[in-house]
């Protein structure tokens, strides 16, 4: 019964069934805000909610689970955008190979945290993916610095 349910429901959110795309947009426009803030904020939103899938059990834990899932599509476009602005069209090519590969960088973080939960536990294991969105928040937090920077450097 509802196990099915709330499984392909999950099924569905990964799949990209769900649409979170269409909230970033939203998001972007309402709060008319540079990208790195948003990148910024969902890498902290994705970190909150990794920890909150850790020590949080239930339907809540899962919930948050699912979140950390929305947290990871919203920021892809971000981070696609921001590598990539400002350079050439041969530069964005090289880029955007690069950022595929990361992709592929991806599935070894997947290979890993498989390792942790077979040595440790599950939720032990989650500590890799919340040290990523540790890593994600600095990269946004790095570029509005460089950007407030540049602001001042105009003024």
């Amino acid at each position: 019964g509802t196990q099915f349910i709330r499984g392909t429901e999950l099924q569905h959110h990964q799949n990209g069934d769900l649409p979170d795309q269409s909230i970033y947009l939203h998001i972007s426009d309402a709060l008319s805000t540079p990208e790195y803030h948003i990148l910024l904020i969902f890498a902290l939103g994705g970190f909150g909610c990794t920890l909150s899938a850790i020590h949080v059990e239930g339907q809540s834990g899962l919930i948050s689970l699912v979140m950390v899932s929305a947290c990871m599509s919203l920021m892809f476009p971000t981070i696609y955008g921001i590598a990539l602005k400002g350079l050439k069209l041969e530069e964005a090519k090289l880029g955007s190979a690069f950022l595929i590969m990361s992709i592929v960088g991806g599935a070894v973080l997947t290979k890993l945290q498989g390792g942790l939960i077979t040595n440790c536990r599950v939720h032990t294991s989650f500590w890799l993916p919340a040290s990523c969105f540790v890593m994600i928040a600095l990269y946004g937090l790095h570029c509005f610095l460089a950007h407030d920077k540049s602001d001042n450097n105009k003024a």
